[in-house]
């Protein structure tokens, strides 16, 4: 029995999956809905079928809690199935570097508010806020002196709660020269690699270098899955079961860096035409696995 997924994000970051059911995909609005928070949340009612708990991440912790009772009354009414991230249960971005430390990651981050308690991190280092994705919210700090002053800055806007100390990794490609990050989706059990950005910036957003070399690596990369066991293992302890992982790999040793989980991922197609072909692949895997996770919803 196929059953609806709702697709619950806040109201303002629904950019990330609305152009690629109303635009790209419109066939899909027949088995994903949109649902926000500002409805969800107040109502004692939910929508049958699967629930995808995303971009919680951004609400207060009150509201993270409400959502968290809702995702319960659905387990115990519908099974776990109907639960995908259960808002109280995911692990959090910082929580995730911390704990991918002990996994091989060879940075860490620290809460700005702590700098007093005798935290030593490793220069340099760069100031990212906790509850955005914008990436960091500072250059390349090199010592205490510049860290400080940094952080008095941003914190004259920004709680302080909210700002996190994050160290620097070289991950530039032996072969290339270039910063390269990987992000793969995790969707219903099912691991979709999505694409490699190539950049000379060491913060890495959009691809801004694109070769017919690179757009083959990519190409393979979709095609081939190559981290699929390690990316699963790491989603499943992060108890993400939709989302994209973005990673890298160090320039000192090639090993794994995890930088976050994104759980509100975004779907657009890439800028570039040429990499098309990859996003064509990306797409159909993405589809595919909804359909399995809406069909498989009774088995």
């Amino acid at each position: 029995m196929v059953q609806m997924i709702n697709y619950v994000v806040s109201r303002q970051h629904a950019y990330t999956i609305a152009p690629f059911i109303q635009t790209e995909f419109p066939h899909l609005s027949n088995l994903i809905k949109i649902r926000t928070y500002d409805k969800l949340l107040p109502r004692n009612v939910v929508a049958p079928g699967i629930h995808i708990f995303t971009d919680f991440d951004r609400l207060p912790p009150r509201q993270v809690g409400r959502a968290g009772q809702i995702a319960d009354f659905l387990r115990n009414g519908l099974g776990d199935r109907a639960v995908v991230n259960h808002p109280c249960e995911v692990v959090g971005r910082f929580e995730l570097i911390e704990a991918m430390k002990a996994r091989g990651n060879q940075f860490t981050a620290f809460r700005a508010e702590d700098i007093k308690t005798g935290i030593a991190p490793r220069f340099p280092v760069f100031l990212r806020r906790d509850k955005f994705h914008q990436g960091s919210i500072s250059g390349l700090l090199r010592d205490w002196d510049q860290l400080l002053t940094t952080i008095d800055l941003a914190a004259h806007d920004i709680p302080i709660s909210d700002i996190r100390i994050v160290e620097f990794c070289d991950t530039r490609d032996a072969e290339t020269g270039l910063f390269t990050k990987y992000s793969a989706h995790h969707i219903g059990g099912r691991i979709i690699p999505d694409h490699i950005i190539f950049s000379k910036k060491w913060m890495l957003r959009r691809s801004d270098i694109v070769t017919p070399e690179l757009v083959e690596r990519e190409l393979n990369y979709v095609r081939t899955n190559p981290h699929e066991k390690e990316i699963k293992e790491i989603f499943d302890f992060a108890k993400v079961d939709y989302g994209r992982i973005d990673y890298s790999f160090s320039a000192k040793d090639g090993s794994m860096q995890v930088w976050e989980i994104n759980i509100n991922p975004d779907l657009s197609r890439p800028a570039q035409e040429v990499r098309m072909p990859s996003f064509k692949i990306v797409s159909s895997n993405i589809i595919d696995s909804f359909k399995a996770m809406a069909s498989g919803f009774d088995s």
